[in-house]
C-alpha cells in the first residue's frame, strides 16, 4: 500500500501495513461465512496481504451457519466476521448474527453483513439490535470497500477490546482504594495502574496493550518485591526480580 494512498484516504502509517503483513501468532482473526468454498477463497484473495496496525490476519472459513456456529465457539477472540445474509435458507446468516450475539454472548466481534441474493432489505432494526457495523446491500463488497470495511471494522474491535480492558483496570484500582494500606489491595492497586497506563499507551501509539509488558514492584533492602505485573510479567508476582531486570531498569 503506498504512502500517497495512505493519505488520501486518511489511514495512519501505523496502522496500514506498507509490505504484506504476515499470519500467524498475533494476527487478526477474521471469519468469512459465505455460501460455498469457492467464495470463501475469493474473499480470502481479495484479503492476501491485509495488514493493521503491524499485524496480519489469520483468515478462517465457514460455508453454513452452523459450520460458522461452531467456529466462533472455537475462536472467541475472532475480531470480524463478513456474512453472507442467505446461506442454509434466506435468513441463515441473520440467524447465525443472532447466535453470536445472543448465545456466544459475543459483544466484541464487528460483524460486516453482505445483502442476499434475493435482494430482500434487511430490518434496520436487527442493525441496531446485533450492532452490525457494515451492511453491503448495492455493491460487491469488493476492492477498495472491502479495504476500507475491513480497516474500520478492525479499528473498531481493537478500541472495543481497549475500553473493556480500561474497564476493568478502573473496577480494580476502585476495589483497592478503601483498604489500600493492606498488602494485597495494594497488588490490586498497582495491577489496576498498570493496566490503565498501558492502555492510556495503547490509545496513544495505537500499539497492543494486551502485548504490553509493565512491571510494578517495591524495593526491600537488597531485593525487588514484584507486587503487579503485565505481559511477561504478569506471573512474576512474589519473586524477586533484581538478578533479572535489565540494568537500566534498575
Amino acid at each position: 500500500m503506498n504512502s500517497a494512498y495512505q493519505h488520501d484516504h486518511g489511514f495512519h502509517a501505523d496502522e496500514v501495513s506498507a509490505a504484506p503483513a504476515l499470519a500467524g501468532e498475533g494476527s487478526w482473526k477474521v471469519m468469512i461465512v459465505v455460501e460455498g468454498w469457492p467464495g470463501c477463497e475469493a474473499v480470502r484473495e481479495e484479503l492476501e496481504g491485509f495488514g493493521f496496525a503491524g499485524r496480519g490476519l489469520e483468515v478462517l472459513c465457514a460455508t453454513s451457519a452452523t459450520d460458522a456456529e461452531q467456529l466462533i465457539q472455537e475462536h472467541p477472540d475472532t475480531a470480524v466476521i463478513l456474512v453472507d445474509v442467505d446461506l442454509e435458507t434466506d435468513v441463515a446468516g441473520l440467524e447465525f448474527v443472532r447466535f453470536v450475539r445472543d448465545v456466544a454472548d459475543d459483544h466484541n466481534v464487528r460483524i460486516i453483513v453482505r445483502e442476499n441474493r434475493s435482494g430482500t432489505p434487511i430490518d434496520r432494526r436487527l442493525i441496531t439490535v446485533y450492532d452490525i457495523c457494515e451492511h453491503a446491500s448495492e455493491e460487491p463488497l469488493t476492492g477498495d470497500r472491502l479495504f476500507i470495511a475491513m480497516h474500520a471494522a478492525l479499528k473498531a474491535y481493537r478500541n472495543v477490546v481497549a475500553l473493556q480492558s480500561n474497564k476493568r483496570a478502573l473496577e480494580q484500582v476502585i476495589d483497592a482504594t478503601s483498604t489500600i494500606f493492606e498488602r494485597r489491595s495494594m497488588g490490586l492497586f498497582a495491577q489496576g495502574v498498570l493496566e490503565q497506563l498501558t492502555t492510556l499507551i495503547y490509545l496513544d501509539q495505537g500499539g497492543d496493550a494486551a502485548r504490553t509488558s509493565g512491571i510494578a514492584a517495591i524495593c526491600k533492602g537488597p531485593a525487588i518485591d514484584v507486587v503487579a505485573g503485565t505481559g511477561r510479567f504478569a506471573e512474576q508476582v512474589g519473586i524477586d526480580r533484581r538478578p533479572m531486570l535489565p540494568r537500566q531498569v534498575l
